[in-house]
């Protein structure tokens, strides 16, 4: 008798010692805004993350990730290399719910970043757009210096998953593109 309860211990001590250990692991995973992408925050007095310290490069590959994040743009005119545009950017979940800027965290001491990049990798734009209200409407100024169809790259921390999100977008500036060097 004392045998089979052995046997039968020894299978519930096993599956117990897995969930213990899953949960110690799963409890150490980051869970911050910083999460995998960096170690260290700097958090002001209102509590907020001003700075998230990189301990390597974070390389990702946006050709092969998508976050569930969309962006439309809306330039108030056709846009020229050399003019100053206003741009209207609509930021949505991919359900098609609109994200506000009080549901965005500030990392690097700003609640949105957009990266504008050209064809040539020349001409390089970093904004913050600002908030127009609690529609996710946002809008920024852009000065393009080349022609052709830049990348755009928005960049968010939302406060429900505390993770870093990419959403990607086109924005055409006439003319003939350059090609990277």
């Amino acid at each position: 008798m004392a045998e089979k309860n052995k046997a039968r211990i020894i299978p519930v001590l096993l599956i117990t010692g897995c969930f213990v250990a899953a949960f110690f692991v799963l409890r150490a995973l980051p869970d911050a805004e910083c999460g995998f992408l960096h170690y260290v925050e700097i958090v002001n007095e209102d509590g907020e993350i001003e700075l998230c310290a990189t301990n390597h490069a974070g390389f990702i590959d946006l050709s092969r990730l998508k976050y569930p994040i969309n962006i439309e743009l809306a330039p108030e005119a056709e846009l020229q290399p050399g003019m100053l545009h206003n741009i209207e950017l609509d930021l949505e979940t991919e359900g098609g719910m609109p994200i506000a800027a009080h549901e965005l965290a500030i990392t690097h001491t700003k609640k949105m970043h957009v990266m504008l990049v050209d064809p040539s990798l020349e001409d390089y734009h970093h904004v913050h757009p600002a908030s127009e209200g609690f529609d996710g409407h946002f809008h920024f100024s852009f000065k393009p210096e080349r022609s052709g169809t830049y990348r755009v790259f928005t960049e968010i921390v939302p406060n429900r998953s505390r993770r870093q999100a990419i959403a990607t977008a086109m924005i055409s500036v006439e003319g003939e593109p350059d090609q990277p060097k």
